[in-house]
């Protein structure tokens, strides 16, 4: 667990060198990093970036604080994050349903079943990283704000 924690420490520190060295309005910074978190977290298997890219330009965000942080999503986090989207999802659609399957009990599951999963884990999916992208843009945008007040007070 102490291997993991420092490897997680250590991406989000990378990622935040790299956001505060972009040259642009915390704004634009900010709405950047949202969108990267956004496409980053929402469960899109690796398409992350393809869908970043022109939702940044069509919102007229950083494209590269996007594009870094959609690699929010890497092997150390995508299983929590996939499997926190499949809990939130049926949490709040289906609380009544018992998500700890064992691999004893699995038959051939119905195509109603794999359809209702697929709903939990996209709906749950779209909620956490929505969430995550707000965090992400208020975090950043504060930060960014706060650094270039100190880098103005320096001149």
């Amino acid at each position: 667990m102490k291997n993991y924690s420092a490897a997680l420490k250590a991406s989000m520190t990378d990622l935040w060198i790299k956001l505060i060295q972009i040259n642009d309005h915390p704004k634009k910074i900010a709405k950047g990093a949202a969108i990267g978190v956004f496409w980053g977290v929402l469960p899109t298997f690796g398409f992350a970036i393809l869908f970043a890219i022109p939702t940044a330009l069509l919102l007229k965000a950083n494209k590269l604080s996007s594009i870094s942080t959609t690699f929010i999503s890497n092997p150390l986090t995508t299983p929590f994050f996939y499997g926190l989207s499949l809990s939130l999802g049926t949490l709040i659609f289906n609380p009544e349903l018992d998500t700890d399957i064992s691999l004893a009990d699995m038959s051939t599951p119905e195509l109603e079943d794999i359809a209702a999963l697929g709903f939990y884990f996209y709906a749950g999916g779209f909620i956490l990283a929505a969430g995550m992208a707000l965090i992400a843009y208020l975090a950043a945008y504060y930060f960014l704000c706060k650094r270039k007040k100190q880098a103005e007070g320096k001149k």
